[in-house]
């Protein structure tokens, strides 16, 4: 799903974002979320980057390239597993399921009433 828990681009957006979502959906809706541990040791600087910015050390500039084609510069949050509570707490949703692999994790969200 290619990071898309992550697709308003940093900690507040995102989490403004779930609670958005939430407003719009039943309680015991779903949703599914999937992201990429960003705690890569070659990436130490980055993160330190973003840290001194004002940033979550997940968030990251992207733009996507083929052939002669390029996209506009955008915004992805990568959260680390560790921070997926913090993020969804108060935003309406509870985490249901958590499953990890090597550096990508899902997250099932159910709604709350």
């Amino acid at each position: 799903m290619c990071g898309n828990l992550g697709l308003a681009g940093d900690w507040g957006p995102t989490r403004q974002l779930l609670r958005r979502l939430g407003a719009m959906t039943v309680p015991g809706g779903v949703l599914i979320g999937d992201s990429v541990d960003p705690d890569d040791p070659d990436d130490l600087e980055y993160q330190e980057r973003n840290r001194r910015a004002g940033f979550h050390r997940g968030r990251v500039r992207l733009r996507l390239h083929y052939g002669e084609l390029v996209t506009p510069w955008w915004t992805l949050l990568n959260l680390p597993p560790a921070d997926v509570e913090a993020l969804v707490d108060g935003t309406g949703w509870r985490l249901q399921e958590h499953l990890t692999e090597g550096d990508d994790h899902l997250v099932v969200l159910s709604r709350q009433s």
